[in-house]
């Protein structure tokens, strides 16, 4: 998977053509796809699956959605739809400390309407961060139960722009961060067990699990769900989803 360091997560790239290109006289017996890249096309037909199930007019908003880290001057655009959509706000300094230390874990998502020269609209973001590593912070040893992983600390959608997939991709992508620039192969959250759709989202798309009811974890009083996932069985879970959903759109 490519690193969101150079490239954009909705660019596929082909090799080019040559008009001028030598003509073969004798066609060379095609050989069998490496593993890797029979896994590569087969993830490519299973995230074109995915926007397949919804309707055309779905399917055209969610290719004008792409996902890339978060700049500093996103933090106004950030904090906005936080405050728009949960009770738990943050400072601007929060917001400008989560960028600083955790870059790579620091994702937005925008649309742009087809067909319009206006600026892409940010209508949702990811943070997180890598838990586990206060032992070394502060002089510790990386001993046998040390391990460190992912944690997703915030994740919101505007509620105009949500249905379109966005949600989805954004955690999609946050995991990958996760593998790619840490190298962590696991990675948690807190939800509040009143978000039903949230708490949906994350077992039936990526597998989440509910590792521990956390009393009072929220400042109103409410309990929390700590869910966990192992990354390789969230990426399982996610193109295991886009075929089921695809399958029950097309059944006769």
């Amino acid at each position: 998977q490519k690193s969101l360091r150079n490239s954009n997560f909705d660019t596929f790239g082909s090799e080019p053509t040559h008009a001028g290109a030598e003509q073969r006289k004798f066609p060379e017996r095609a050989q069998p796809a490496s593993k890797s890249m029979r896994l590569i096309n087969f993830k490519t037909k299973l995230v074109l699956l995915h926007l397949i199930h919804v309707s055309s007019e779905a399917v055209a908003r969610a290719s004008n959605i792409t996902v890339r880290l978060a700049k500093l001057s996103d933090i106004s655009s950030i904090r906005n739809i936080n405050l728009r959509t949960l009770p738990e706000n943050y400072t601007k300094e929060f917001y400008e400390s989560q960028l600083m230390q955790w870059p790579m874990l620091s994702l937005v998502a925008e649309y742009k309407a087809a067909g319009k020269e206006d600026r892409p609209e940010v209508i949702g973001y990811i943070l997180g961060a890598i838990q586990g590593l206060d032992a070394l912070f502060h002089g510790g040893k990386r001993g046998p139960e040390f391990t460190a992983g992912g944690h997703l600390t915030s994740l919101a959608v505007v509620p105009e722009r949500r249905r379109m997939g966005a949600a989805i991709r954004l955690v999609s992508e946050f995991h990958g961060q996760l593998k790619r620039e840490h190298r962590v192969n696991r990675c948690s959250l807190h939800v509040r067990k009143s978000n039903h759709k949230a708490v949906n989202l994350y077992k039936s798309v990526f597998g989440y699990t509910t590792a521990e009811v956390v009393r009072e974890y929220y400042q109103d009083k409410e309990d929390a769900f700590l869910m966990t996932v192992n990354l390789e069985e969230a990426e399982r879970g996610y193109y295991e989803y886009c075929m089921h959903e695809f399958s029950s759109k097309t059944e006769l």
